[in-house]
């Protein structure tokens, strides 16, 4: 059944002092892995790595801004020209490597939320998951796109309404039980499920392609008794199509021992690094997340080397990390020199920051929660986001408003500074 094509509204003027301008904007394997692969090559140039989340009580919301990390600012690099309000109450989002489209998450008149595509030369958006039967009463989030733009993975959790899994909740790890990986077309022909942790008590998160195509990274919970949410890991698995039908080989555990919670955030641009948030030092609190990244071993080689930390938080996290599609850039959020009251009564804000690859030269690229600045919305959480294969734009998730949060996916004009 085809998703119902529509329109997008004109744009919003409501939130307060934001530059508001219209967008200037106006994709079979047949089960061939080696086509794949070749298709996949030509179209490297997007980057795209999907969601995370921060949940913290109000009590401690005036403390951790000032001690979350990385002050060693830095001048250099693209800065915020201006922030668009683009799609209204739209969630996690992906970028596809042409440019062509965004895909993203978005809840329905009951509460449950479906995958979308926005065509963003045309502004027709249709639904991919809406009226499917196998995906009746579920959460149909977190869409990543593979490079080739033929196929995106997502994420589906169960019973979606009877968890009480809403917007705010779903910007944090409770997005993450009875929820598996699958694999749907962008044309809405087929899908097929990859995983099958729900069946056995265990959750995922957020899978991310590599830039070749052929694998994929996530989050898997292995415990569920460990703190707020449990003990986590990371995960690869090597992407095979088996006469049309794809599934997941050859999975592997890249930095072996489990640990507290781990967000994946997808795979460098060499497609043998992976970069992930974690709670790893000690004394450390629960949601004081770093960014790391990982070497995994190559051929000949066996384990994976040690993880090198790129920020150093001790109470804030700092996560949504993606590479600028040249890949000398890293754009991520964090609560450094942020202070405000908690949105939606539930998530610390936050903004969006840049640094380059190997964690020097931070610089905070937004300020939504600074009553002097263009871009001011309120308290303001920055969510999942993707950066255009072009490098000038970032399309971000915005959580904003103290008493019920309102949602929305801004676009972010960057000048042309040192060029992502």
């Amino acid at each position: 059944m085809r998703g119902a094509e529509r329109h997008l509204t004109g744009l919003s003027s409501a939130a307060p002092r934001v530059r508001f301008r219209e967008s200037k904007y106006r994709s079979e394997l047949g089960g061939c892995q080696t086509a794949m692969k070749r298709r996949a090559r030509t179209q490297r140039t997007g980057a795209r790595a999907g969601g995370s989340w921060t949940l913290l009580s109000i009590a401690l919301a005036a403390g951790l801004a000032a001690t979350s990390a990385n002050a060693q600012n830095g001048d250099n690099g693209p800065k915020l020209v201006r922030a668009t309000k683009w799609i209204d109450a739209g969630g996690r989002i992906a970028w596809s490597a042409q440019g062509d489209r965004v895909a993203y998450d978005r809840a329905d008149d009951r509460g449950l939320f479906q995958l979308y595509i926005l065509d963003v030369a045309t502004k027709s958006e249709r639904c991919l998951t809406c009226g499917v039967p196998e995906f009746k009463g579920d959460h149909s989030l977190n869409p990543a796109w593979h490079p080739s733009g033929d196929y995106l993975a997502f994420q589906v959790q169960r019973n979606g309404r009877k968890l009480k899994t809403d917007g705010p909740a779903l910007l944090t790890p409770d997005r993450a039980p009875f929820a598996d990986l699958w694999l749907i077309r962008a044309d809405k022909k087929d899908f097929w499920q990859l995983t099958r942790n729900a069946e056995i008590g265990s959750a995922v998160l957020d899978a991310h392609f590599s830039f070749e195509g052929d694998r994929l990274v996530w989050s898997e919970r292995v415990a569920s008794r460990k703190g707020r949410w449990g003990t986590w890991r990371l995960r690869t698995g090597q992407l095979e199509f088996k006469r049309g039908v794809p599934h997941l080989d050859k999975l592997r555990t890249p930095g072996g021992k489990p640990t507290g919670l781990l967000l994946a955030h997808g795979f460098a641009p060499d497609d043998r690094t992976l970069l992930f948030s974690a709670h790893l030092e000690e004394g450390q609190a629960e949601i004081g997340l770093d960014l790391y990244t990982l070497e995994q071993g190559g051929k000949g080689k066996t384990g994976d080397k040690g993880s090198v930390r790129l920020t150093h938080s001790r109470a804030g996290p700092e996560e949504y990390a993606r590479y600028a599609p040249r890949g000398d850039l890293l754009a991520f959020t964090s609560n450094a020199e942020v202070r405000g009251r908690p949105v939606a009564n539930r998530i610390l804000p936050n903004e969006l920051w840049l640094m380059k690859g190997d964690g020097t030269e931070k610089r905070r690229l937004t300020r939504f929660n600074d009553p002097l600045a263009d871009e001011y919305l309120g308290d303001t959480y920055v969510g999942d986001f993707a950066w255009n294969p072009r490098g000038r734009e970032i399309a971000v998730q915005l959580q904003y408003g103290t008493d019920g949060a309102k949602s929305a996916i801004f676009l972010l004009e960057l000048d042309d500074g040192a060029s992502p």
